[in-house]
């Protein structure tokens, strides 16, 4: 099922650094973008990915998608 992509009034876009497993780059930029209103990949490497959402986090660590540990973390500017 296609994650419906509506704007979340006054969600504040954050962006996070999350890690997976090596080698599934394409896999995880398909299940970002069909799971989450994902605004922005800026940066995907082998085994991480740097995206821009306003999703809530909660929503972000129940993807099935990170690696055991959910290692998921917010960008300080």
């Amino acid at each position: 099922m296609k994650h419906k992509k509506t704007k979340t009034p006054n969600a504040p876009n954050i962006i996070y650094l999350s890690t997976f497993i090596s080698g599934l780059q394409k896999p995880v930029e398909k299940l970002l973008k069909e799971n989450l209103n994902v605004l922005k990949i800026h940066l995907l490497l082998n085994g991480l990915v740097l995206y821009e959402t306003n999703e809530d986090v909660k929503k972000i660590k129940n993807l099935r998608l990170w690696k055991v540990e959910k290692k998921k973390f917010w960008l300080l500017e």
